[in-house]
């Protein structure tokens, strides 16, 4: 077959693609599991799934224990559903009682819970300014992937490169050319007369592509694997450019949280830490 003297520019992409295929599943349970460990900072929700299996819910003999279990059963909710990792019961219920007494409710809170310190129950004073250097950056970054992804995708030639003179060069079912550039161009007319560009071993081989249905399928594979990765990295550069954009819209939220803080005095025998003062957040 002529297509055995070449080799994908990303030969080890076919076997990335296969291992992902059958691995998605998998992968998906374990991100979504990784993901509530990491939003409750705790195993209780697992936990619990595994003793409701195993136990059917079976409850504890003793008031006393299903009281504090139920505590517990509603702190672990609170800490997966706002993503604000409290220590304890009580911690929950001082928290409630501030942001009652600030006017804040719940969803402001968890719109700009990366700012907020649980260990003093406030809001910290997002720089604004440091962000929009930062996050400027990533949102250059994230629109340039895209835009290159999105180039990459377009084409629908396969990129191949020569096994022993790796020479590269693009190639689809009714014509092929050089890699990047139009220093060359064949089409299967050109294969029944004499041409100075490409090489033989080129021509030979390309001209094989356009006669051979086995080694049409073949480009074709190609075409939908380069499409494939290019789809992969476009979808990050994509989710990369909608973070920016999110955490953007969370440091308002954060800021304007902070101003609610310390738009009022603190109750008898609350103090102001630094950040409530108005000083920025490290």
């Amino acid at each position: 077959m002529a297509v055995s003297n070449v080799e994908p520019v990303l030969p080890q992409l076919t076997a990335i693609l296969e291992v992902m295929k059958y691995c998605l599943p998998l992968m998906l349970v374990l991100l979504l599991t990784w993901y509530g460990y990491l939003r409750a900072a705790s195993g209780f929700f697992l936990i619990e799934r595994i003793w409701r299996l195993i136990g059917g819910g079976k409850e504890f003999s003793s008031d006393f224990l299903n009281q504090q279990w139920s505590a517990v059963k509603d702190l672990e909710s609170f800490r997966f559903k706002t993503g604000i990792r409290l220590d304890s019961y009580e911690q929950m219920l001082e928290l409630l009682e501030r942001i009652k007494r600030h006017d804040i409710n719940i969803a402001q809170l968890i719109r700009g819970r990366k700012y907020f310190d649980a260990n003093l129950l406030v809001m910290r004073n997002p720089d604004l300014n440091s962000w929009k250097g930062r996050h400027g950056t990533g949102l250059v970054l994230a629109m340039l992937l895209m835009v290159l992804s999105m180039i990459a995708i377009i084409p629908d030639y396969a990129v191949l490169t020569m096994k022993k003179s790796d020479i590269t060069f693009m190639v689809r079912e009714d014509s092929a050319k050089s890699f990047l550039s139009d220093d060359w161009v064949l089409k299967p007319e050109n294969c029944i007369r004499p041409t100075v560009r490409p090489d033989d071993e080129i021509k030979q081989l390309v001209c094989g592509v356009f006669a051979s249905e086995a080694d049409g399928r073949y480009v074709r594979n190609i075409i939908f694997e380069q499409r494939a990765l290019s789809g992969i990295f476009l979808t990050l550069g994509f989710w990369g450019f909608v973070s920016m954009i999110v955490a953007g819209s969370k440091a308002q939220a954060a800021r304007r949280v902070f101003e609610q803080f310390t738009r009022r005095m603190p109750a008898s025998g609350e103090k102001l830490n630094p950040w409530m003062r108005g000083e920025p957040a490290p």
